[in-house]
């Protein structure tokens, strides 16, 4: 299943009740906006079981419909869209500081599926 991961690792399943709470009380949530975001080219992560396809997340600049009269104000835009992801990392990991990876900076992808090896990677042209 496709998905995007916030923050990982994960809260354990025995937290969830405690996480629920913690999220559902958190003022900070409060104050993001909804944002868009585009999918963009697609790359390969070696995991420990399988060799992961990921798409790159990238903000996707204006909202739809609407077209900025002006290159600053698009770029703005992108920026502030970019930011929203990025704040949302931020504020779920003061929430959940357990499931930082001290490491391993936050960059925005989403996970598209699993290959068991290499030479089923040779299959998939991108």
């Amino acid at each position: 299943m496709p998905h995007i991961n916030l923050l990982f690792p994960f809260v354990p399943s025995g937290q969830f009740p405690d996480a629920v709470a913690e999220l559902q009380s958190n003022d900070k949530f409060k104050n993001l906006h909804s944002f868009k975001i585009r999918l963009e080219k697609l790359f390969y992560n070696e995991g420990s079981k399988y060799l992961c396809v990921l798409a790159e997340v990238v903000s996707e600049g204006e909202p739809a419909g609407k077209k900025a009269t002006r290159k600053v104000k698009k770029k703005e835009k992108e920026a502030k869209q970019e930011d929203a992801l990025k704040q949302l990392h931020s504020i779920l990991l003061e929430s959940f500081p357990d499931c930082a990876e001290p490491t391993k900076e936050f960059v925005p992808h989403m996970t598209i599926g699993n290959i068991i090896s290499h030479s089923e990677s040779q299959t998939c042209q991108f």
